[in-house]
């Protein structure tokens, strides 16, 4: 294990939470940040077996993450703020640093800490933070350091072989090498399809390097990561049109209630002799430098560069012909600079003033094939490049009315400019905003104080590619196509009132918020038909601005430490929205049959709850911590008709540390109550039919494993 500077059992309660962050770009005391966040240290992560972004979601209220088509449209979802469709609404943060498409294939292990923050962080975080960032920090060589070997596997075919190198070769030089190399044999057998094998097969490689100097008043570290994913055919069942059992009589038929799991799977995946599935290649870059200019000001510069690959192909088994597409080949690379002064002007100002600039080109092609009696045609091919430029300025003001009482203003002036090029066609939009954030801290004594805070967000706008390139006779359905090609921008402002206490005996601490989202012009997938020139008649699916939301809800996380060596922990989110104005072409067909528009935003659980215990005792020379908790999700409707359900999820995470010496010995186990449950549905259609009847996706859970994990330090 790496240098135990952060071990739940070696600090008390008041000093792991007085654990230095930059949540607000300024180093402070986590205690202190008036925002309702969650923080896990690396020893916290390790000692849970805390592994990705999925395993961490389990244990923060009102934050939920689930994969959908593998790792193809996973998307977070923050206080009931969802991805109905578009840019991700939780933005993933390495070192202060966007760059969310690499999140799924990060070692969560490998950080000092891993903070989770709820509500929208545009004013210092900028794009992609609408509903809430996750921030990754990195481990300093200069502080930290581990020099570890480790294997672990399961019953189920899993295994992952992991090794790091750390050395500290002055006080001025540190070096860390992280390895890992993991699979998955494959959870369900491909029992329909025509290929064979199984499902959920999955390689990941990852290399990680950090250096960290100093020198005086200057700090420099980097980090260079390489991530390889390459999976087989997802865990996915597409349900078939057939099964649907309501509003039979509209062409456009659903599934209403709770989606089962299928008793078999299977992919059609003969002809492509088993290669489903996807391949992603990645190279991160981030470096990090720190100058102190005096006593009342510092600088810092931050930049990032990623060159990600991923290419996919997904086999359609839920028509009477196997149809399948390959979607897509992408290139993506992604820069982003941030430039930040702090200054502490006296006892009562304290100032930020940063400058950011993000830039992102992808490249991508669509093939699409039929497979007709065994004979494969190629139905579409198409292939565009998109960018997006965007520049901020930024200023936060930390004033203390007293020696109790403080209020914080942040602004951000941004320009988001975003275009396209595909075939013959290009467009290009500009986003202008500006966003600003007022927040109000009043202490009530020491380790305890109450706040408040009202902040806006925002979420770009973009192209429907797919609606250029078209000719018309009829002007209205030109003028109907045009008015689809773009789409604007997502607002939201939210009031959140907080407090944050520590118990007298400083064994029990409460973190407390309530908050109130107003959100409009959702970003929703609509359906529009028209007739082209040639007089065939076109239906295709577009986004577009349609409907708000009114959110509401709670979220409490408590800890209790009755003695340096036990720690009982709970947290529970609540969460309800209210979509309304909201409608899609599907919508109109089906009100006939009844009112089915829906109040409840897609894929948000209403109820988030996480509750366990660590302990730890000595037996003979050995360490023994052993640890439970037990998670819970509840029902989330798949899409704004709020049909058809995916079911509530229960999991119990169980397990032991034993630790003697160099060696380290750990058996756990992930036990859901309904093994393989289903993670989440996408809604689809049948490409044959033009979309008018509907399936579902549904990807299928990791099933129920135990671990068993053998360590050893150097």
């Amino acid at each position: 294990m790496a240098e135990n500077t952060d071990n739940l059992f070696s600090m008390s309660l008041e000093e792991l939470l007085n654990i230095e962050v930059e949540t607000q770009k300024v180093p402070e005391s986590f205690q202190k940040v008036p925002v309702s966040s969650t923080l896990y240290t690396h020893e916290q992560i390790a000692n849970s077996h805390i592994v990705d972004i999925y395993d961490l979601a389990e244990f923060v209220p009102n934050f939920s993450f689930r994969p959908s088509f593998g790792k193809l449209l996973e998307r977070g979802v923050t206080r009931g703020v969802a991805n109905i469709t578009g840019n991700n609404v939780t933005g993933i943060f390495i070192d202060g640093l966007s760059f969310s498409n690499v999140v799924s294939s990060i070692s969560l292990q490998d950080f000092k800490y891993v903070e989770v923050i709820r509500g929208p962080q545009a004013t210092l975080y900028g794009r992609d933070t609408f509903a809430g960032a996750v921030n990754l920090v990195s481990k300093d060589p200069l502080v930290n350091i581990s020099k570890e070997l480790s294997v672990t596997v399961s019953d189920q075919g899993f295994s992952a072989l992991t090794a790091s190198y750390g050395k500290q070769y002055s006080d001025s030089f540190g070096i860390q090498i992280n390895l890992k190399h993991k699979q998955n044999a494959g959870d369900y057998n491909n029992e329909t399809g025509d290929g064979g094998g199984n499902l959920n097969q999955r390689e990941h490689q990852y290399g990680h390097l950090a250096l960290s100097y100093s020198m005086g008043d200057f700090k420099w570290r980097t980090n260079a990561y390489i991530f390889a994913d390459k999976d087989s055919s997802f865990p996915t069942v597409m349900q078939s049109a057939v099964q649907n059992n309501c509003y039979l009589e509209t062409r456009r038929q659903y599934y209403c209630g709770i989606l089962n799991q299928p008793k078999s799977q299977g992919q059609n995946n003969t002809w492509l002799n088993g290669q489903g599935g996807l391949w992603k290649d990645a190279h991160l870059l981030t470096s990090i430098m720190n100058l102190q200019l005096s006593q009342q000001h510092d600088v810092s510069f931050n930049f990032g560069l990623l060159d990600n690959k991923m290419s996919y192909f997904v086999d359609g088994d839920y028509s009477d012909y196997s149809f399948s597409w390959i979607d897509v080949e992408n290139a993506m690379q992604t820069k982003e600079a941030d430039f930040k002064l702090h200054s502490v002007w006296n006892k009562s100002l304290e100032t930020i003033i940063g400058y950011t600039h993000y830039e992102q080109d992808t490249k991508s092609k669509i093939q699409s094939f039929l497979d007709f009696s065994g004979t494969v045609s190629p139905a579409s091919d198409s292939s565009s490049i998109s960018n997006v430029n965007y520049s901020a300025l930024y200023v936060r003001a930390s004033y203390k009315l007293s020696q109790a009482q403080d209020i914080i203003l942040d602004l951000r002036l941004s320009q988001d400019e975003i275009g396209f090029v595909a075939t013959e066609n290009s467009g290009i939009k500009d986003f202008n905003d500006n966003k600003s954030k007022i927040t109000y801290r009043h202490e009530l004594h020491t380790n305890n104080f109450w706040y408040i805070s009202l902040g806006e967000g925002n979420k770009p706008g973009g192209f429907n590619v797919n609606l250029y390139d078209k000719e018309f006779t009829d002007s209205l359905d030109a003028e109907l196509v045009r008015s689809y090609q773009s789409f604007d921008q997502e607002k939201l402002w939210q009031l959140e009132s907080g407090y944050k206490g520590l118990s007298a005996d400083k064994s029990i601490s409460t973190k407390l918020s309530a908050f109130y989202t107003h959100w409009q012009d959702l970003q929703t997938s609509q359906s529009i038909t028209f007739k082209l020139a040639n007089d065939s008649v076109k239906t295709e699916s577009v986004i577009a601005n349609n409907g708000k939301s009114k959110n509401y809800g709670i979220e409490t996380e408590l800890i209790w430490m009755p003695s340096e060596l036990t720690k009982v922990w709970l947290s529970y989110g609540w969460v309800k929205t209210s979509l309304s104005e909201a409608s899609t072409a599907a919508q109109f067909e089906l009100l006939g049959d009844g009112d089915v528009s829906g109040n409840v935003v897609p894929n948000v659980p209403e109820h988030t709850l996480a509750v366990g215990i660590n302990n730890q005792f000595q037996y003979n020379k050995w360490s023994v911590s052993p640890f439970a908790s037990f998670h819970y999700e509840s029902q989330r409707f798949v899409a704004e008709h709020n049909l058809a359900i995916v079911d509530d999820i229960s999991k119990l995470r169980i397990g032991i540390n034993a630790q003697r010496s160099h060696w380290e010995f750990s058996m756990f186990a992930e036990l859901a109550q309904n093994n393989g449950y289903i993670e989440s549905a996408a809604r689809l259609g049948d490409p044959l039919t033009f979309f008018r009847l509907r399936s579902f996706g549904l990807t299928l859970a990791d099933k129920n494993r135990f671990y068993t994990r053998l360590s050893y330090t150097f």
